[in-house]
């Protein structure tokens, strides 16, 4: 027995109508594709794609990494950014599951429409696919577009049930409602509106209240086997405990706090602590209007079943209210959020307007009514293709620009970066703690993270900067203190009369962490280099090596030294140099202000010069501690073999510091690091990351 409201297979008249259902999903691909190729990445994208990342290299999600997204969604993207890389196809998969939703609505609508099934199908799917929310998110790695996608496979499904075989797909619903969990907790109304379909079915599927009951208890219980079986087995593999903790009691968390600072602002204590931080986004006009084409043809929709007295409107109303209803209690509510209405919205439209084509039969009506449909199809196109571009993460913002060459040339790939921004993650190809995967104002704000979590993730990492938002003030207030206190350096980087710099703590006074190539080699008593990493070779000229060497101090250094660093070819020439002062100021990068850790000037003071002599001149170098510098160096070796030496040596006298000759490497008071090959092409070079309408 068929369920009540479908419809047998499309007559040979629909077939134009299917014909236009193809044309609208092929153009949906279409248009994705090219905003999926182009676009650089967003904020809220680089967080998932951080999460992602550093599962697809092995870290556990939930025990290794903080991960504040279902497994579903972590797992689709790390098997994305594994396959696809970290560009802008890494959006491909999800993009693909937005599309099979914009289907799977089609599909149902056609079940449920009264009158002309498929054309209702294309035009729920026209309006639904290119509205604006729907086809903003469809088109990144935010998770609302699969989270809707497999929540309308799940109505679907439950249509398919009937009786014997047909039971499987109750099952099947079951676990489509489960997978739209495991993507975002966006729908957790539907087995509200799965209900209603149930009790539709059960009274076309049997003709007694006791088989009505018996044929809803079968389906239920099926049903729920299907959803809780994906669930236990996803909480199994990943650990129920961290699940909730990271993802629900994150989210919950971040509700209370919302509520809490709302009152606070609204209250009495609004002078004293309160959090002055926009966490819920505020609805704007612009994100409302975006919906009155849906809102007027839902009306129709409405109008058209219930005149019909089609059961459906049950079905399609209860989805509505209970989507408003969620939307409502909702917080943090977000823009992207309104896109729950969207799915329902575009059914009734699809079928309003299905049905109101089916009772014109003057041409001139239909030509009117067709002219009115493209118009406003045409106008949610474009108002679509206007909101989806996301702009490059520097246009208009130099500052950034200027802190992406810091990261650059003085950090190496290895480094650990700990920022707000994960964008600067992906840009310069250096990677956070994983637990500070996400140093969000959402997760500071519920109160996940704190100033100390994140300086006790920095410390346990050794991380090379932290990149500081100005929203840590309100967020991490003790952050900037206790980062003052753990940097040696405290930069302003990329102001102008039209930006603010960027506040940038960078290298930890005493790095824990073994150097790549342990040392132990004296320098005339006063230093000791405790060991270097490097870019593995072979080399190829015009690129950019990174060298980073360790420099413990024995005891207070009598003058302010350079670091020489020379590759030396097979002859005993100089081949290439590359002499400074250690940490010295990033040729290229504007920095407005140097302000160094106090702690170095207890005993010295500033030279005259600072920061000319380097940003931590080494008179000021404190014994018992060990300083990692960073440079990046452009080779513009020819191919052939060289070694590599490096030293220190008084830029007044040129006098190098004593180094035991019989020390490992150590000959005419210089350090030999290694000796490396230079060659016409690199074989294996992994290169940095450059999203779609990123400057490399």
């Amino acid at each position: 027995m068929r369920m009540l409201g479908t419809n047998p297979p499309p007559p040979a008249h629909s077939r134009r109508h299917l014909t236009l259902l193809v044309l609208v999903l092929l153009l949906a691909v279409i248009t994705r594709l090219y905003f999926v190729a182009t676009n650089a990445l967003s904020y809220d994208e680089s967080h998932i794609l951080t999460f992602g990342a550093l599962v697809a290299d092995g870290f556990a999600p939930y025990r290794e990494v903080f991960v504040g997204i279902p497994p579903l969604a972590v797992l689709t993207v790390a098997a994305s950014e594994w396959l696809l890389g970290d560009g802008g196809w890494v959006r491909l998969p999800l993009m693909l599951t937005g599309v099979a939703g914009i289907g799977l609505l089609a599909a149902l609508t056609a079940r449920h429409a009264p009158r002309l099934p498929w054309l209702a199908a294309a035009l729920a799917a026209l309006f639904f696919s290119f509205n604006p929310h729907y086809f903003d998110i469809s088109n990144t790695l935010n998770l609302e577009a699969a989270a809707l996608a497999w929540g309308t496979a799940s109505l679907w499904a439950l249509t398919r049930a009937r009786t014997g075989s047909g039971w499987g797909w109750a099952a099947a619903s079951g676990v489509a409602f489960a997978l739209s969990l495991l993507y975002k907790v966006l729908l957790p109304f539907l087995p509200g509106v799965l209900l209603v379909q149930m009790l539709l079915a059960a009274r076309a599927a049997a003709p007694t209240l006791v088989g009505q009951v018996g044929w809803l208890l079968r389906v239920g219980l099926l049903w729920l086997a299907g959803a809780l079986t994906a669930l236990g087995l996803v909480a199994l593999l990943f650990g129920p405990v961290r699940i909730y903790d990271q993802v629900v009691d994150f989210r919950l968390d971040l509700r209370a706090a919302t509520v809490a600072g709302a009152e606070e602002v609204n209250g009495a204590e609004e002078v004293n602590g309160a959090k002055e931080v926009n966490v819920a986004e505020e609805l704007e006009a612009f994100d409302l209007l975006q919906l009155i084409p849906l809102a007027v043809g839902g009306l129709l929709g409405v109008a058209v079943l219930a005149r019909a007295r089609a059961p459906q409107l049950w079905l399609w109303g209860i989805w509505l209210l209970l989507s408003l209803l969620f939307l409502t209690t909702h917080i943090p509510l977000r823009p992207r959020h309104l896109v729950i209405l969207a799915p329902p919205l575009a059914g009734l439209t699809g079928m309003g307007l299905a049905a109101l084509w089916d009772g014109l039969r003057p041409s001139a009506a239909r030509a009117a009514l067709a002219a009115g449909v493209a118009g406003v199809a045409a106008l949610t196109l474009a108002w679509s293709w206007r909101v989806a571009p996301i702009p490059p993460f520097v246009a208009n913002d130099p500052p950034r620009a200027e802190v992406i060459k810091l990261i650059e040339q003085a950090t190496a790939p290895n480094d650990c970066l700990v920022s707000k921004e994960n964008r600067y993650y992906f840009l310069t190809d250096r990677f956070p703690t994983p637990y500070l995967s996400e140093v969000s104002t959402s997760r500071l704000f519920s109160g996940k993270l704190t100033s100390e979590g994140v300086m006790r993730g920095i410390d346990q990492a050794d991380c090379a900067l932290l990149v500081y938002a100005n929203s840590y003030d309100e967020l991490a207030p003790n952050l900037a203190a206790q980062a003052a206190a753990y940097y040696a350096l405290r930069l302003a980087v990329g102001g102008s009369a039209q930006d603010d710099p960027i506040t940038v703590f960078a290298v930890p006074m005493h790095t824990q962490i073994a150097p790549e190539m342990p040392l132990a080699v004296n320098l005339g008593g006063e230093i000791m280099l405790a060991g270097y990493g490097l870019t593995p070779g072979p080399w190829t000229a015009g690129q950019v090596i990174h060298l980073s060497t360790y420099w413990q101090t024995l005891r207070p250094p009598a003058t302010d030294y350079r670091i020489f660093v020379h590759w030396v070819d097979a002859s005993g020439n100089l081949a290439q140099a590359a002499d400074h002062f250690p940490f010295e100021l990033p040729p290229g990068v504007d920095i407005d202000n140097v302000e160094l850790n106090p702690a170095y000037r207890t005993a010295k003071p500033l030279p005259a010069n600072y920061p000319n002599a380097g940003m931590i001149p080494t008179q000021l170098w404190q014994p018992g501690t060990t300083l990692k510098e960073t440079i990046a160096v452009p080779l513009t070796l020819p191919p052939g073999d060289y070694t590599l030496m490096v030293g220190l040596f008084d830029p007044v006298t040129g006098a190098r510091l004593d180094v035991d000759d019989a020390a490992p490497g150590g000959v005419e008071n210089q350090i030999v690091l290694k000796t490396v090959t230079v060659q016409k092409t690199v074989t294996v070079q992994k290169s940095v990351t450059v999203l779609p309408g990123e400057a490399p």
